[in-house]
């Protein structure tokens, strides 16, 4: 099963956009990037697994590195927190975590 950068965005959006509820419209265009790009990790990560290209444990560092970037361009929304932020990012993921860990075949969302 191939990963969609598309169908991956909208469910992350979906899900921080709920997680947010009142905050959403002023962090809408800074997590709509930030998801694009760790979208654009989860396909290239199982390209790469694909060409045994990457390891698992470069695979979750590197979706590691790109959760704590995400987090931190979330906190830069005037009145996100480090907890509103850690909640968003963990709701993002939630909503794509049986799709991608499936279609890459490892836990890379624990």
């Amino acid at each position: 099963m191939a990963l969609n950068i598309e169908d991956l965005l909208s469910k992350m959006l979906e899900a921080a956009k709920d997680d947010l509820k009142k905050k959403w419209p002023k962090v809408a265009p800074i997590a709509k990037e930030q998801f694009i790009g760790l979208s654009r990790i989860f396909v290239n990560i199982e390209n790469d697994k694909m060409k045994g290209a990457i390891k698992e444990d470069e695979a979750k560092e590197l979706m590691e590195m790109h959760r704590n970037a995400v987090k931190g361009a979330l906190k830069t929304v005037e009145g996100i927190g480090a907890i509103l932020a850690e909640s968003a990012i963990n709701a993002a993921l939630g909503a794509v975590k049986s799709v991608v860990n499936t279609a890459i075949g490892w836990r890379l969302i624990p």
